[in-house]
C-alpha cells in the first residue's frame, strides 16, 4: 500500500525515525495505528482545532529546534524543583536564625 502524507506529517515521522524507537516507517505506522484504536474516544477527535491549525502547530513545533527527550525534560524540572525547595528551607532557616528574642 502507497499513500501520500503532508510535509509536516513527513518531518513528524522522520522525527520518530530518528528516535530509534521504530525500525521500519511500518512499525511506526502499527504502533499509531494501535495507539489509536486502544485511545479512549474517537480516534479522528484530535481537538478543537481550526481548519489549518494543527498543521501551522504541528510546523511551528518542527521549526522551534531540536527535539528534546522526556527524560532531560524531566530532570530539568526535578532540578528546578529542588532549587526552588533548598532556597525555601534556607529562608524558613534563616527566619528562624534571624527572629528576635522575646
Amino acid at each position: 500500500m502507497t499513500f501520500t502524507v503532508s510535509d509536516n506529517l513527513g518531518k513528524l515521522i522522520e522525527l520518530k525515525m530518528k528516535d530509534g524507537k521504530f525500525s521500519t516507517v511500518d512499525e511506526l505506522l502499527a504502533a499509531s495505528l494501535l495507539a489509536l484504536d486502544t485511545d479512549e474516544g474517537d480516534p479522528a477527535d484530535l481537538g478543537d482545532f481550526e481548519p489549518g491549525e494543527l498543521d501551522r502547530l504541528l510546523d511551528e513545533g518542527l521549526k522551534s529546534g531540536p527535539p528534546i527527550p522526556g527524560e532531560v525534560v524531566h530532570a530539568r524540572i526535578d532540578a528546578i524543583i529542588e532549587a526552588a525547595k533548598r532556597r525555601e528551607a534556607e529562608r524558613a532557616q534563616a527566619a528562624t536564625t534571624h527572629s528576635p528574642a522575646k
